[in-house]
């Protein structure tokens, strides 16, 4: 598939010519695993367990770990979203 740049973004063309289908060429299909590690601000150890639980997935080109980022922002997105608010231990108590 033949590739060009528009607009600061690069496109294929879909079908001999007939449209164009943009991809961003900044957009990462994969990230290393202390990447993919940072992206979800856990430890490496932490995303091995979820590797290993196939919550998010990792694929092996040579001895290279790639994780998947499509896997990753589905995890993220699919966790609970925190409503409860502790109060801060220095912050001032109301009588």
């Amino acid at each position: 598939m033949p590739s060009e740049w528009l607009n600061g973004s690069l496109v294929r063309r879909a079908v001999a010519g007939k449209g164009l289908v943009a991809m961003s060429a900044l957009e990462s299909l994969s990230l290393s695993p202390s990447a993919a590690a940072a992206f979800l601000g856990i430890s490496k150890r932490s995303l091995s367990r979820l590797i290993a639980d196939d919550k998010v997935i990792a694929r092996k080109d040579g001895s290279r770990t790639l994780v998947d980022v499509a896997s990753l922002r589905s995890y993220y997105e699919n966790l609970p979203i925190k409503d409860d608010h502790a109060p801060l231990p220095c912050s001032p108590q109301m009588q």
